[in-house]
């Protein structure tokens, strides 16, 4: 299953929409890696979103720490919490066996303005 998400690669100020498999094959290769999941709840700025990143299990405690607080500020600094590419994509759904995420709530426009504290959402 193939759902729409935004890529952003580190060379890459904003990154870009495309449609990728959510296969964990996939997206082990597309995160370079065993990755894990953060999942942000639902707020009046911005819908529920999931940002994969590759697991780095040395920074995982202060990423943990600083993750939430980080989300709200404008704009949201990605490189402040995340090394390397990550995947933004939406919440993930409960009710399967493997992983899978529900297609991107917000447009590219929208993750413009929320990264570059030009507005909320």
């Amino acid at each position: 299953m193939k759902v729409r998400c935004i890529i952003k690669r580190t060379d890459e100020r904003v990154g870009h929409v495309t449609n990728i498999s959510i296969s964990d094959k996939n997206l082990r290769t597309q995160l370079g890696g065993d990755y894990t999941a953060y999942e942000f709840e639902p707020t009046l700025e911005l819908p529920a979103i999931t940002i994969l990143s590759k697991l780095d299990v040395k920074a995982w405690e202060p990423i943990n720490a600083r993750i939430n607080e980080t989300m709200k500020e404008k704009p949201i600094r990605i490189k402040r919490i995340f090394r390397g590419d990550v995947i933004v994509i939406g919440p993930r759904i409960r009710d399967t066996k493997d992983d899978a995420f529900a297609e991107l709530p917000i447009t590219i426009e929208d993750w413009k303005c929320l990264i570059n504290g030009e507005a909320s959402y």
